[in-house]
């Protein structure tokens, strides 16, 4: 069948489906961290799931490194570190910092910076590797929806 037969009978809604699998197919998509092959078929049931950010984070990241991201599950709340697996789920602050007085309500950091998170962060800030920028912003608020925050008055970027 002639391709442009197809864009013709295609209904107005199909047509974004075509012309992404096109895309697909004309420019294969590689996941940044591992380089595997991100399959169509994979990203377009990825993309009717019903989060809000799946399908640009699955165009970049294949869905193994996404899970095993360094996700800070259990962190202190106020310095952000990962606080250790012996304390009780109630523990909200390290040893450190139960002890000073702080001038914020809690700081939140969804990821720890290690393995693939790390690659992802130093080659966006030293390697000028622009093209994470949008990646690492879907992660991010990602998980800052998903944590379900009061509202913030600033949101900043911190090394650690």
């Amino acid at each position: 069948m002639n391709p442009l037969n197809v864009l013709q009978t295609a209904s107005f809604s199909s047509k974004p489906t075509l012309f992404k699998s096109w895309d697909y197919q004309l420019f294969p998509r590689h996941c940044v961290l591992c380089d595997s092959h991100i399959s169509a078929e994979k990203l377009t049931h990825l993309a009717t799931s019903s989060a809000l950010f799946v399908v640009n984070i699955h165009e970049q990241l294949c869905e193994s490194c996404c899970a095993e991201l360094p996700y800070n599950t259990s962190a202190c709340a106020f310095c952000a570190l990962p606080l250790p697996h012996y304390l009780s789920k109630h523990q909200t602050h390290c040893g450190r910092c139960a002890k000073e007085i702080w001038e914020v309500d809690q700081i939140f950091s969804p990821y720890r910076y290690a393995d693939g998170m790390k690659y992802l962060i130093s080659a966006f800030k030293f390697g000028k590797r622009l093209a994470f920028t949008a990646l690492l912003a879907e992660l991010f608020l990602q998980q800052l929806t998903e944590a379900s925050l009061p509202p913030v008055d600033y949101l900043l970027p911190i090394p650690a």
